[in-house]
């Protein structure tokens, strides 16, 4: 990142920025909230009619989770895991690991949706090498192989209940925690495959809504553009967005993307046929958006913590 930064013009960098004004910059900034209200939407989809949160409750655990994926090395997983331990209490603990898992799959669907139609902007537009293409369509297919394993383990009921009730975790664990956790691994994949066979209608919406959530992102490139006066702004848009959504599936384990988000914003823009710093203003308005939303998601986590903390306590005795 700081080597981009480092060969950028900076001088055409400030004038762009400039161009775009600090009311433009609000405006980007506040459309993320959108996106990540949509992402909250689509994962109140993923619960049991009955012991679904209020859409208020989902978006603070939802930002929180937001938050610590982005500022540590634990990708999505380790924001996944803390979302569903911010849930309320009603939730019982087995249906907050089931919407969350289920939630995940309809996330990583929709952006694997969006992110072919920008390798093939890649593969047909991109200075690429011939084994530049090879990896790329190479992660590709192992990223969907991947995806559609997940999507047959849920159905099926074989997720957790096969993993947890394995004799090796016996011997690890000893049998009462395996025997625990063979118990929870089933309850979760009745409730995922109850999802997918008995509500498939819920996943679809789910799918839909994190896929409207995703494409605020297109919005905001476009936005962006046309208040740079950028010319044919809404296919210079698709393609800077498409491809940035490409190469970010790619690199979910670098910690906030660094380095990979700006690049792939100023790939995209150079083959949209823009100046490539127009790419890199779009990615640092993207880290404020960032910075941002993951310091409220924070402050809420330390909110929800805390919340937690006093109702486990209880009252203190007299």
């Amino acid at each position: 990142m700081l080597w981009l930064l480092g060969h950028a013009e900076l001088a055409t960098l400030w004038d762009q920025a400039r161009a775009l004004g600090s009311a433009g910059i609000v405006a980007l900034v506040a459309l993320a909230g959108l996106e990540h209200l949509l992402h909250a939407w689509g994962w109140r989809r993923c619960f049991a009619p009955d012991t679904a949160p209020r859409l208020r409750a989902l978006f603070d655990a939802y930002l929180a989770g937001y938050a610590f994926g982005l500022f540590t090395p634990t990708a999505t997983l380790g924001g996944d895991v803390l979302r569903a331990s911010l849930l309320p209490r009603s939730v019982p603990a087995t249906e907050a690991a089931a919407s969350v898992t289920a939630d995940r799959l309809a996330c990583s669907v929709s952006d694997a949706a969006l992110g072919v139609c920008g390798v093939v902007l890649l593969l047909t537009r991109g200075p690429l090498e011939a084994w530049h293409r090879g990896a790329l369509l190479a992660a590709t297919a192992l990223f969907g192989i991947g995806i559609g394993g997940f999507f047959f383990a849920q159905r099926s009921g074989l997720l957790a209940s096969r993993t947890a009730g394995h004799p090796v975790v016996a011997r690890i664990a000893g049998s009462g925690l395996a025997s625990r956790l063979a118990r929870a691994g089933a309850g979760l994949d009745f409730r995922l495959r109850s999802l997918h066979l008995e509500r498939p209608e819920a996943f679809r919406d789910a799918l839909l809504r994190n896929l409207a959530a995703s494409c605020v992102g297109g919005v905001q490139v476009g936005l962006m553009l046309a208040l740079l006066g950028a010319p044919e702004v809404f296919l210079a848009a698709a393609q800077v967005f498409l491809v940035g959504v490409a190469l970010d599936l790619f690199s979910f384990f670098i910690p906030a993307r660094l380095g990979v988000q700006e690049g792939a914003r100023m790939l995209g823009a150079s083959i949209a046929g823009l100046d490539p710093a127009v790419g890199l203003l779009l990615s640092l308005v993207l880290r404020l958006d960032q910075v941002f939303w993951g310091a409220i998601g924070l402050a809420l986590h330390a909110r929800l913590a805390r919340r937690r903390a006093l109702r486990h306590a209880g009252p203190e005795p007299v």
